[in-house]
């Protein structure tokens, strides 16, 4: 019996891959990166400064991929990888703690990490309101006094549910 409910959970592992396989990707490019994102995935805005694709899965809020890249100021110069990794969640949070929301943020993970060969700081922060579980899982990279942020956020369910697409999505994501 064993044998087959491995047997079955290798099909479904292998059906999962080739089904996002088989899927159109389109590729992204910036002067700064690349990143490829499926066809099935709406373009929500495309400049050398901001990219966002969205996808509508099940949830009120749609699967979110953002990349943002933003010049390193004076004052941001002499910062390390994690100060400015923690300037950009203070920031990012700072609307939901403006509402009084700050219970409802919890930092998950919070460290440098490789990132496709990269070193990147990374944050995996969960918000859980008014029923819903949004996750933002967020990579920051440095190149050329840029900062450039990879973000990928949207409702729990949906990020479970298009986990192998996520996953060849950060994987495509390369600096240049």
């Amino acid at each position: 019996m064993r044998k087959y409910q491995v047997a079955v959970l290798v099909m479904l592992i292998l059906g999962l891959a080739v089904s996002v396989m088989a899927q159109n990707w389109n590729n992204q490019s910036s002067t700064y990166y690349t990143i490829s994102i499926p066809s099935t995935w709406t373009v929500a805005m495309e400049t050398d400064s901001l990219f966002m694709a969205t996808m509508q899965g099940s949830a009120l809020t749609p699967l979110t991929v953002i990349v943002g890249v933003d010049p390193i100021s004076e004052e941001e110069k002499d910062m390390s990888l994690e100060e400015l990794a923690a300037k950009s969640l203070e920031e990012g949070n700072a609307e939901f703690i403006a509402m009084g929301l700050e219970d409802a943020i919890d930092v998950v993970e919070s460290g440098e990490v490789k990132f496709n060969s990269y070193t990147a700081y990374h944050h995996l922060v969960k918000i859980a309101v008014m029923g819903m579980n949004i996750t933002t899982d967020s990579y920051i990279f440095t190149k050329d006094n840029q900062s450039i942020q990879l973000m990928i956020m949207g409702d729990d369910t949906d990020i479970q549910a298009q986990a192998p697409q996520i996953a060849s999505i950060k994987k495509s994501f390369k600096l240049k």
